[in-house]
């Protein structure tokens, strides 16, 4: 059998090297938790917001549009299946299965479930919308798709709970292998990338990065760029270094504790900076969290080593032969205090069936040696907890500890009701290791990511996606880390949408609109309420036809809506895009290229889709 599909044994920690097969199980649980919160706040900050516009018909890119479409990599063989996810209504019930799905993710409950069932509302919208996609979208969607291969769920979670097998028992290595080949492309590549181009070269790209009014135009940016030539020059050379030393300093067989600190700590300054430094929307949030993939297990055992030293003496007592009880005892040990805390029936310890059996309650003995009761002893759970402690001092307070007490006596008689209704939601069980088919499907989705990203490496940006291209964004691992890269973006951007009614007058649409997208900040920055509307009208020279009619048409709304006056007689729309060049770009670049696409508002929806002079392109020459 290959080394690769063997069962993987935990590492001793002499052994450093061969982290790069370590089955790191805790490490991998603090992603899954993380990574489910990001996802549930980038959705409801900046997706559930503006879903209509997005993902729907009535937005700005209607399901028709993307028929056909050779443009995006893997769209001819994806988009027969969005038309089947419109026909079962699937973006009516995403804005509410979508969440709960994270949810469930990130308490670890039927969490392989959970993860497939994110995994698909999250493809729908990451295909249904190519022009807002960004390298954080890119991203997400492949964690969701290594995750499902994973022991997501091996600690704090409600299946760890329930879980009546060995929590440190063995699985396939490959698939642990595959997130984190996938966490290093994203470095390594992404420097092969800058490598090839001119400014990252001569030392000048993260100031031109820091320079367009875009993705960067922030004041920390700016005053680097004016202040510390020199600085951001030394930051360029430095940022290609630590990508392409990235997989060898994590995987290391020398020092390996030392090595990979010094590249989880590099990249995390790294992403840290570009919070205060570029306008680049989740990417360096959702790196931050991926990191935590790389995290040993031992290095979590060290943080949590005084903790667990000095609850070692804790354990928990249920009612013996009360399923109920004995979910509730393990859910509490699972969320609250360490794994190894025993939970045990009140039958194997003489002084705690004595004191279950006369004050009716649970026996919890706490780090101390005292034995606490009913209410109290839920108490104490709680504020041992590292989030939860002040609800434990809270509920334990003299005020409302009695509420609280009537509580646990009301749940303690009907804790035979409860578990009947509980014993179908939670079900002791023991997740099995994949079998050799799901890991060969691992194996060779692994493989065809990572030809995908040499490929990428080895080709122009321009040019139509060739048939690889198509086949490895079909199977769902297409991706290409060419952020900044080989060219840095460096102008300053500007976009208007200038309405004409039948009397002759104009006004501002995007100024004068109900729900501003876009606000001009000084004479320098334009400002977008999320990364994915700057993604879109950074785009929008390279809509298709029938997108940007889809865009006029959506313009001409807005300008209806945003007048003042509803019946207001819109005749017209002038939108226009414009690039001019930040000081510093080489000698004979275009100073500025404007286009300017003027839409009849007369015609709407259908009628404006079938017009074929609607949009009309005009260019500006260099000045």
């Amino acid at each position: 059998m290959s080394t690769f599909t063997q069962t993987a044994v935990a590492q001793p920690d002499d052994q450093q090297g061969s982290r790069l097969f370590a089955t790191d199980f805790q490490s991998l649980s603090l992603f899954r938790i993380a990574f489910s919160i990001y996802l549930l706040a980038d959705f409801f900050l900046f997706n559930a917001p503006y879903f209509a516009e997005f993902y729907t018909d009535a937005g700005l890119v209607p399901l028709a549009s993307l028929e056909g479409s050779n443009g995006t990599s893997g769209m001819p063989f994806v988009y027969p299946a969005l038309t089947v996810f419109e026909a079962l209504r699937l973006p009516a019930v995403l804005p509410f299965l979508y969440p709960l799905a994270l949810v469930g993710m990130a308490l670890g409950y039927k969490t392989r479930w959970c993860n497939a069932i994110a995994l698909v509302f999250f493809s729908y919208m990451f295909w249904r919308n190519p022009y807002i996609r960004s390298g954080a979208e890119s991203l997400a969607h492949l964690l969701l798709l290594w995750c499902l291969f994973l022991p997501m769920s091996r600690y704090w979670s409600v299946d760890a709970a329930l879980d009546i097998g060995d929590r440190r028992r063995p699985w396939p290595v490959l698939p642990f292998l595959a997130i984190k080949l996938q966490v290093c492309s994203v470095y390594f590549f992404a420097a092969l990338f800058k490598l090839q181009g001119a400014p990252w070269r001569d030392g000048q790209a993260v100031s031109w990065a820091l320079s367009d009014n875009a993705f960067g135009g922030m004041p920390t940016g700016l005053f680097l760029v004016e202040h510390a030539p020199l600085f951001l020059a030394f930051a360029t050379y430095a940022v290609i270094a630590l990508q392409l030393s990235f997989p060898l300093l994590v995987f290391s067989p020398w020092r390996n504790d030392i090595t990979r600190a010094i590249a989880l700590a590099g990249v995390a300054s790294m992403h840290v900076s570009f919070m205060f430094a570029l306008n680049i929307g989740g990417f360096p949030f959702l790196c931050l969290t991926m990191l935590l993939i790389l995290i040993p297990d031992a290095w979590i055992d060290g943080v949590f080593q005084r903790r667990r030293k000095r609850l070692q003496n804790a354990a928990i007592y249920f009612e013996p032969d009360c399923g109920f009880c004995e979910k509730v005892a393990r859910l509490f040990r699972e969320f609250l205090v360490p794994p190894a805390t025993p939970v045990l029936p009140a039958s194997t310890d003489a002084e705690a069936m004595r004191l279950l059996s006369a004050h009716n309650s649970w026996v919890v003995r706490g780090a101390d040696g005292n034995v606490r009761l009913k209410w109290r002893a839920v108490a104490y759970l709680l504020s041992e907890s590292l989030v939860l402690g002040p609800l434990g001092w809270l509920t334990d307070a003299r005020p409302v500890r009695g509420a609280f007490e009537r509580l646990y006596d009301s749940i303690g008689r009907n804790r035979r009701t409860l578990g009947r209704l509980t014993r179908h939601l939670l079900k002791f069980r023991s997740e099995p290791a994949p079998g050799p088919a799901v890991i060969a499907i691992c194996g060779g989705l692994m493989l065809l990511a990572f030809i995908g990203n040499v490929h990428h490496a080895t080709r122009p940006a321009s040019g139509a996606p060739t048939r690889l291209d198509h086949l490895v964004a079909t199977f769902q691992v297409g991706q290409r880390w060419s952020l900044f890269a080989p060219v840095p973006v460096h102008s300053h951007h500007t976009y208007r949408a200038s309405a004409r009614t039948g009397d002759g007058s104009t006004f501002d649409v995007l100024a004068a609109s109900t729900r501003p997208f876009l606000r001009t900040r000084g004479e320098y920055r334009e400002e977008f309420p999320n990364h994915r509307w700057l993604k879109y009208f950074n785009r929008a020279s390279s809509l298709s036809e029938r997108d940007r009619i889809t865009l006029g048409d959506y313009l001409c709304r807005l300008a209806r809506a945003g007048s003042g006056e509803p019946h207001t007689d819109v005749r017209q729309v002038d939108f226009t895009t414009s690039r001019t060049p930040v000081p510093g770009a080489p000698v004979g670049e275009v100073r500025t290229n404007s286009k300017t696409y003027t839409f009849d508002c007369r015609q709407t929806g259908a009628d404006l889709q079938k017009a074929t002079a609607i949009a009309s392109p005009a260019g500006q020459p260099a000045r």
